[in-house]
């Protein structure tokens, strides 16, 4: 599969990510847990979710055929539900705790980029700053990430694979 296929289907990856949590946005009651702050996202979102998948488009109409396509489409369609999965599970990986002077501490989760946030100030009954804070962009980067590390990893497994092939079917043939 070329390179050039999986570059040209990552920007509409991540377009179709930052659509769906547009949409998210968009249907999110106002000032919902996940949306405190964040209720002009969903613009930014849709935005950038329609260039990115433009762009995507118009990279795999000009530059490949269906030939090139196909399996760079079969390669990555098991690889997205695995780094989503593997981004989700960082949630539960603290990365790094702090505190202010004003008595409210932060943990942050998510690798590489930190896409969750738990603050807390006071026990429980007090409301000041308890809560979790999401960044959904850091959630689809993320994301991202793993399906690269994982299309890397699935490719030289492949061409190591096929290089061992090559040299066992030469070995039998000389035999």
């Amino acid at each position: 599969m070329k390179t050039t296929a999986f570059v040209a289907l990552c920007p509409g990856l991540v377009g179709g990510v930052m659509l769906l949590f547009g949409a998210a946005f968009w249907a999110a009651p106002y000032g919902s847990g996940i949306t405190v702050g964040q209720e002009n996202w969903s613009s930014l979102f849709t935005l950038a979710g329609l260039v990115l998948s433009g762009v995507s488009g118009f990279l795999l109409v000009r530059s490949q055929t269906r030939r090139t396509l196909v399996p760079a489409i079969r390669l990555i369609i098991p690889l997205v539900p695995v780094g989503i999965l593997l981004a989700l599970a960082t949630g539960w990986v603290m990365t790094d705790q702090g505190a202010n002077p004003g008595g409210i501490t932060a943990s942050n989760y998510g690798v590489p980029f930190t896409w969750k946030v738990q603050q807390t100030s006071c026990p429980r009954p007090c409301i000041q700053a308890n809560g979790t804070i999401y960044n959904p962009l850091f959630l689809a980067l993320d994301s991202l990430f793993f399906i690269l590390v994982g299309y890397v990893l699935l490719r030289g497994y492949r061409r190591r694979a096929k290089a061992v092939r090559g040299t066992l079917d030469r070995s039998k043939s000389s035999c």
